[in-house]
């Protein structure tokens, strides 16, 4: 049985030293195998982190450089767009765009995103946004 934790091991392997201490016996543990729904959602949060980065890209390359690259990369967006269309239905891509373009306000302040009964639709990360979709 493992005796201490360590910056060493994996936390992995930490939880497991802290379970052993905790039952007093040696312990196995088994990783839960991925389901389709968990590597849609970890495709789904990567893309949605990538498209805020070259949000974010092209605003700091057109205010820092002065290379507006809107007319590069209209097409590569537009292909982006047409793609989400095939994926995801109109109120879906309302809390897909939402989040990428509308959440933050000119003062860099939140916004919420409400529902048609006034009810705020989470959409602080890109988790909360697929489990907003998801219940559509």
């Amino acid at each position: 049985m493992p005796e201490n934790f360590s910056q060493n091991k994996t936390p992995e392997q930490n939880v497991k030293t802290s379970i052993d201490k905790i039952l007093g016996k040696d312990t196995t543990l088994k990783r839960r195998r991925k389901t389709s729904a968990d590597l849609k959602k970890e495709i789904f949060v990567k893309f949605i982190n990538i498209m805020l980065y070259l949000d974010i890209r092209n605003a700091e390359l057109n205010s820092k450089f002065n290379m507006n690259m809107d007319d590069y990369d209209e097409p590569f967006m537009e292909s982006l767009d047409q793609l989400l269309k095939l994926t995801f239905n109109n109120r879906q891509l309302e809390i897909i765009y939402f989040y990428l373009y509308e959440r933050i306000d000119i003062e860099g302040r939140p916004i919420a995103m409400k529902d048609d009964n006034d009810n705020i639709i989470p959409t602080n990360t890109p988790e909360e946004v697929w489990y907003a979709i998801q219940n559509l």
